[in-house]
């Protein structure tokens, strides 16, 4: 325990008395206590080393939400390109039943009708609609691509891309369906 006499003078050198001895005895002990002053090299640095790991974290927590955020906006566009033509189909229902949507890429496109200021007949249209769908795929998704296919009196209608993810391309899809 301390004494009031050490508690005084803590930051310099007193001489005290030993609480062990008596005045006959009397040994006296230097007490030196000396108090920090600032932070050491030491601490700084560990302070620096999990900072940074903190905000090579959080930049990467960035990083992915970003990606995450691109993706959600490529399946957003696709779904979208797939309700487009599907629209087209429920406008040009002769076309449909002309079986002019039965197996239909934008891989190749065709040709443009011309046939926008004197009127389309069902099959020019049917061209016009999967030429606009394919270059307003092609502008709108990576390496976009889209079919329709017929089976019975359905039709599926995918929306395909490729997608770089984590340094890898990855293909995505979405796809739906049609009774029109």
């Amino acid at each position: 325990m301390e004494t009031m006499l050490s508690k005084i003078c803590r930051a310099r050198m007193c001489h005290v008395r030993h609480p062990n001895t008596n005045k006959k005895n009397n040994k006296r002990m230097r007490i030196r206590t000396t108090k920090q002053k600032g932070v050491t090299f030491l601490e700084v640095l560990v302070a620096v080393v999990v900072l940074s790991i903190g905000f090579l974290a959080t930049s990467r927590m960035q990083i992915m939400g970003m990606r995450y955020n691109q993706s959600a906006f490529f399946k957003s566009q696709a779904s979208i390109m797939a309700a487009d033509i599907a629209d087209r189909m429920r406008a040009n229902i002769a076309g449909v039943q002309g079986g002019e949507y039965d197996a239909i890429s934008t891989a190749s496109l065709p040709n443009d009708p011309g046939c926008m200021q004197v009127g389309c007949n069902f099959t020019e249209l049917a061209q016009l609609d999967l030429r606009q769908w394919g270059l307003t795929l092609n502008d709108t998704l990576p390496e976009g691509l889209g079919t329709v296919t017929r089976s019975g009196t359905l039709f599926e209608i995918e929306v395909s891309w490729n997608e770089n993810m984590a340094d890898d391309n990855e293909a995505q899809s979405v796809k739906i369906w049609l009774n029109p």
